[in-house]
């Protein structure tokens, strides 16, 4: 006996017609999800990664990395940066700023997150901004990383005083 389940599924099948899952809308999507793809792997990663070597340098403990969804595809990347010279860079700590990229598949749009502990700050606050692929460029990845570096030094020091 065919549960409720069955019959919704069934439904999308049929709606799908015979071309099964290559809709307009499945093509719509690959086609972002391949130009998210590139302006990561041309422009952001390499942005990430001279980021990252510079943190190093100035013994700022930072990391890199990114993030998959259920299939394996590349969905977001992100940094970890901790502003203050020689902190220990346990995971919780490496925590305290990131940056985030994001791809957004059902607006077909990029999100820009910058978070402090993902926690309001009276000083400083996280910081959201969604765009679209045009965002993924050189000149706005790196005002992005200069942003993200200037609150990240603010936020590194010390709570408020009262």
């Amino acid at each position: 006996m065919p549960s409720w389940f069955d019959d919704e599924l069934s439904k999308i099948k049929k709606m799908r017609g015979a071309e099964g899952s290559d809709t307009g809308l499945d093509r719509q999507r690959d086609e972002f999800r391949q130009q998210f793809l590139q302006a990561i792997e041309a422009t952001v990663w390499p942005a990430f990664e001279n980021f990252v070597v510079n943190a190093t340098e100035h013994d700022f403990p930072a990391s890199l990395g990114r993030e998959e969804d259920a299939k394996g595809r590349l969905r977001a990347v992100h940094i970890y940066i901790l502003p203050i010279s020689g902190a220990e860079a346990s995971p919780l700590a490496l925590e305290t700023c990131t940056y985030k990229i994001a791809m957004q598949m059902g607006t077909q749009r990029i999100a820009h997150m910058m978070n402090f502990q993902n926690r309001n700050n009276p000083r400083i606050k996280n910081e959201f901004d969604f765009q679209g692929l045009a965002s993924l460029t050189e000149p706005n990845v790196d005002i992005k990383l200069k942003r993200f570096l200037e609150l990240s030094l603010e936020y590194c020091k010390g709570p408020p005083s009262l």
